[in-house]
């Protein structure tokens, strides 16, 4: 079988970046999501998420993205890729324990049917207001064309198509990401060092699969020993896991790795009413759609606009929210700090934004000419919930948190690059 090997290169870039993956049988139900039932819950950044474990808890980790693929009558691929922080390249074998023990969380659960559920209702809305792209469209309905991947009926639905539940395939998926089965591949400019000088590749004069260069196993990048591969001159070299790492991911806990790991409540954000709303007639038109907003209301708070449009019908709203301040931007160091507040405003909104953006909504602070800025978009029904969640990101407490979070991790972060201009 494939796995319990670790891959070390050396990148051409300047990211640090380890990937787990995983080889299984195809997976040809295209119509069940059992891949994006585990891969959507592995790449969840929301509260109790290995995310946040990673990136907000330890400061391992800038980014965590999972994913999965199925070469019809081949293979399935699924894989997590970590892009590491310069103290998560210390701590891989702690990461990839917090992986492990996340997929533990996930087998105890159990398959959900609500969670399928769930994200069956949010593709069905995705398919229901679909955007095609229109340059990128063609090839990709022939790669899924050729491939194989789904049928001639669905060749536009398939990615949106949710039609059964299968528990038993969710739990056989599950049972077989284990350690012994783990391909991982570490990336980073700091094993240049260690590589030394590129060699000749294993091949270089007789093409590949001829007898070893120096007859040796150390050649083809094996037993911990850097070579240079073939085609494309990659420095790199391979290693088994050893005992000790094997056994602790695969007893790898909640508990044993000191993190507070927990699946996904309910998503909140998931829209139910999809009525449009009328527009005002001191705003219709001929075209449908109003030229210029028209000012709703007028008090001692504030003034509320609004440019109605109903042209596309669709059930979404954009809010914006501009919070005068004109000393926020009274000198350069006013200006600054108040950029490192919306920087720290943004980093304490990535965990809590993490399900309304799941849900296809949007929600930022930013900095205009005026003062703050507070901006919400997606579904009517839940635009107002997603622009509180962004207001709140200006609590003290919030940035607080957030500040604090952004010292342990070395400022990493959207905070980062203003501090340093602090």
């Amino acid at each position: 079988a494939v796995g319990g090997r670790r891959i070390d290169w050396v990148p051409s870039g300047e990211m640090h970046i380890a990937r787990l993956m995983w080889y299984l049988p195809p997976l040809e139900h295209y119509d069940s999501k059992t891949l994006a039932y585990v891969t959507r819950l592995l790449g969840d950044e929301g509260p109790g998420s290995v995310t946040e474990a990673l990136r907000t808890h330890r400061g391992w980790v800038d980014e965590l993205v999972a994913g999965a693929d199925t070469q019809p009558g081949l293979y399935t691929k699924v894989s997590v890729s970590l892009v590491l922080t310069d103290a998560g390249l210390a701590h891989v074998d702690e990461a990839v324990a917090l992986v492990f023990a996340f997929l533990k969380v996930l087998r105890d659960a159990g398959p959900e049917k609500w969670r399928w559920d769930e994200a069956a209702a949010l593709a069905q809305l995705e398919w229901r207001y679909y955007k095609p792209d229109g340059g990128g469209m063609a090839p990709d309905l022939a790669g899924r064309l050729v491939a194989g991947r789904v049928g001639v009926c669905d060749l536009l639905r398939g990615p949106f198509a949710y039609r059964r539940f299968d528990e038993l395939e969710i739990r056989e998926a599950l049972a077989r990401l284990t350690p012994d089965r783990l391909l991982l591949y570490v990336s980073s400019p700091s094993f240049r060092e260690a590589a030394g000088e590129p060699a000749a590749p294993w091949g270089a004069g007789r093409g590949p699969g001829g007898p070893d260069v120096d007859g040796t196993a150390a050649a083809e990048g094996t037993g911990g020993h850097w070579a240079t591969e073939y085609y494309y001159g990659i420095q790199f070299k391979v290693s088994g896991f050893s005992r000790r790492s094997v056994d602790a991911w695969a007893g790898a806990t909640a508990a044993s790795t000191g993190a507070s790991l927990a699946l996904p409540p309910p998503n909140a954000f998931l829209p139910s009413d999809f009525s449009i709303v009328p527009t005002p007639r001191s705003q219709q038109r001929r075209d449908r759609v109003a030229p210029t907003p028209g000012l709703l209301l007028a008090d001692g708070l504030g003034r509320t606009w609004l440019h109605s449009d109903s042209l596309f019908a669709q059930p979404t709203a954009s809010v914006q929210c501009t919070i005068l301040a004109p000393a926020a931007s009274g000198d350069a160091r006013a200006y600054w700090a108040t950029a490192l507040l919306v920087a720290l405003s943004t980093d304490a909104l990535a965990e809590a934004a993490y399900p309304a953006s799941a849900a296809g909504m949007d929600v930022g602070v930013g900095q205009g000419i005026e003062g703050l800025v507070v901006t919400a978009s997606g579904w009517s029904d839940t635009v107002l919930r997603v622009l509180k969640l962004g207001a709140s990101a200006l609590d003290p407490a919030s940035i607080g948190a957030a500040a604090r979070a952004a010292g342990a991790k070395g400022t990493k972060g959207a905070a980062a690059g203003v501090a340093a201009a602090l």
